[in-house]
């Protein structure tokens, strides 16, 4: 008799390493999920890259990205028109994302920095925010996050949670108010969220950032006797919105948006702000039924001085100016 040696065969592993055609289209849009309708020209991508495990398994990540005209210039593509990018030419740079991610899927991936990744994350977000509110958000994620960390390739922020947390502890240190170590958390926490979604990350290494200001409470304010000085300086419709200012504190650019209508009788009607020189609704929320009541000016509003010069239907405010 022969003795062979027993073969041992795993059927569940045959085919795990051959090819199969992956044909993809991918999905392109004008409306990016939980967010809305993009600008003209912007299109929301996503698609699937396959990256093969240690084990030889494939998993299946999901990329999306926005599109529009500068993406497809810096890939390559010469565009013969001015303007918009087009759906046409946004399929045609799909494609070749689809092509090259799944074409050497690590290398794409790896590639990234954290740099990168934020301003992708800034490109995603920044048409859902007011304008005066992207200036802020930019500049923060650019000067204190894309700077300081950016380099950096984004796998290497894998099980980084102490090194993340020491970076917000020197902002602690610093004395950085509430509202910045809130927006650094905020942000770092969002841009590793885009990380795991991407596949680049197995979990988000800022899930558990924690960040106390140490920035003592400014307790600025004037004397009576300095609001007196100040308002003996001014006559006519600014001493009247230099008055509103001290005693119902609207903010700034509220007060620079309110005109004679407002003036009602039972209180001043906030609804609007001049922001970068355009009118928008006020963030202020209203108090009573819409109206910030006149508390502290007397048992009626102020009366509207009659040598108060008129000024495009707006209360004059050139002390301020």
């Amino acid at each position: 008799m022969i003795n062979s040696p027993v073969l041992t065969l795993n059927l569940k592993g045959i085919g795990r390493h051959l090819s199969r055609p992956k044909s993809q289209r991918g999905e392109l849009s004008e409306y990016m999920p939980k967010r809305g309708k993009l600008a003209r020209g912007r299109y929301w991508a996503r698609w699937r890259i396959y990256v093969r495990q240690p084990d030889g398994r494939e998993k299946v990540k999901r990329a999306e990205k926005i599109i529009d005209r500068t993406i497809a210039e810096k890939m390559g593509f010469i565009l013969d028109y001015n303007g918009p990018l087009t759906k046409t030419d946004a399929w045609k740079v799909l494609a070749k994302l689809i092509q090259d991610s799944n074409g050497a899927p690590a290398a794409f991936n790896a590639k990234i920095t954290f740099g990168e990744l934020a301003q992708e994350y800034i490109e995603l977000n920044k048409p859902n925010w007011e304008r005066s509110t992207s200036r802020v958000n930019v500049q923060i994620i650019e000067d204190h996050l894309v700077g300081k960390l950016g380099v950096r390739g984004v796998r290497d922020y894998a099980n980084t949670e102490a090194d993340l947390q020491r970076f917000l502890n020197g902002y602690v240190e610093k004395q950085s108010s509430r509202s910045l170590l809130g927006k650094l958390i905020t942000f770092l926490r969002a841009i590793f969220d885009l990380a795991v979604d991407k596949g680049l990350l197995e979990r988000n290494p800022a899930r558990k950032l924690r960040a106390k200001s140490r920035k003592r409470s400014s307790n600025l304010s004037h004397t009576l006797e300095e609001c007196d000085r100040l308002l003996a300086h001014v006559s006519g419709s600014d001493h009247l919105v230099v008055r509103i200012l001290i005693q119902l504190g609207p903010r700034s650019e509220e007060a620079f948006a309110l005109r004679r209508k407002d003036v009602l009788s039972h209180g001043l009607l906030v609804d609007e702000a001049i922001v970068d020189g355009e009118t928008k609704q006020t963030k202020t929320l209203a108090l009573g039924s819409g109206y910030v009541r006149a508390a502290g000016l007397g048992a009626r509003p102020p009366a509207l001085p009659r040598d108060a010069p008129r000024r495009s239907g707006r209360l004059a405010i050139s002390v301020l100016t």
